[in-house]
Formats: C-alpha cells, structure tokens, sequence
C-alpha cells in the first residue's frame, strides 16, 4: 500500500513539526497587529513590522537552500526551532522597540524550519510518490492556517498577550522535540 511508504516515522515527525510551527505562526498574524498597536505604534510602523516577516523569510531562503547541501535537514530545523522558542519567549519581553528583531528573527525561523521540512520530506519520500507525499506534508500547514487565526483571536479575548505568547512559546518546544532526529 502506498500510504505506508509515505507515512513513515520521519515524515510524522515532520508533519508535527511544521503543524506546530505553522500553527504558532498563523496565531500571530492576526494578533501582532493588535499587540503592537497596543503598544502605539502607527499603522504605518505595524505594516512594516509585519512585512518584515515575509521579507526577511524570502531574503534567507537562498542561503537556507544552498546550507541544505552541505547540511542535514533536521539540523537547520532544529536552528529553525530553537529560533521559533526564542522569538516566541522574546514576544514577552519586546517593548516597545523590540517588535522589530523579533519580526526579523521570525521570518529568518520561517525559512529554516519550513525548507528543511520540506527539503526532508521530498528527500525521504519515494520518488514514485513525492508529489502525492509533499501534498500530505502540506496539510499541516493548511490545517494550522484554517485553525490559527481563531486560536489566537481567542486567547487575546479570553486571556491576554502574555498567555498568548506563553502558548506559541509551547507550540515552539513542540516543533523542536517533535523534529525528526
């Protein structure tokens, strides 16, 4: 059966991994905005902060790619997880000029976890089913973007920021043990 080929323990692991990380990353998006108006900055200042998410993710991905020869997906991940529990914990102590290195730092996790995962899972799946595999493997990503945004509209409502952040710092040391090793 050719699922059995493709859900292998690694490919758990990873999935795991980036549904964790993904998760604690769509939580923030509608969130940060809030937060960081809170701590008044203009709409102008909290467009560029959260566009330095992508924009420092995109500018890293190169450099990401090219580490992926010389270096084992799992160690970038593990990078790439150890900079998601920082940036998660650092939320709590930013203010009010700290938003902007937390934004950086979190768009350099991005690319490290999300392209070794991904790297991991076209490298250990089955050349007949990579496709079908990397498919599967994107799940998680989907699910957590279909999930997050109200997670975290939530825990603002129903908590405060901290506790908010206390949660992605969690969805963070997930992602980092539930790596594959």
């Amino acid at each position: 059966m050719v699922i059995s080929k493709i859900i292998t323990r690694d490919f758990v692991f990873a999935f795991i991994a980036q549904f964790s990380f993904s998760l604690s990353f769509f939580t923030l998006i509608p969130t940060l905005p809030i937060y960081l108006s809170r701590l008044k900055l203009t709409e102008a200042e909290i467009g560029i902060l959260i566009g330095v998410f992508s924009v420092a993710s995109l500018v890293l991905r190169p450099f990401v790619g090219r580490a992926l020869l010389k270096t084992p997906e799992r160690n970038l991940m593990l990078v790439g997880a150890i900079l998601f529990t920082f940036t998660s914990l650092a939320y709590l102590f930013a203010y009010p000029s700290g938003p902007s290195s937390c934004q950086d730092l979190s768009g350099n996790r991005i690319s490290l976890l999300f392209t070794s995962a991904t790297t991991l899972i076209a490298n250990i799946s089955p050349e007949a089913h990579r496709g079908q595999s990397i498919s599967y493997f994107f799940l998680a990503f989907n699910i957590a973007f279909a999930l997050a945004p109200s997670l975290g509209m939530f825990l603002i409502n129903q908590f405060n920021f901290t506790f908010l952040f206390l949660t992605c710092t969690g969805l963070s040391l997930c992602s980092f043990y539930l790596r594959p090793v």
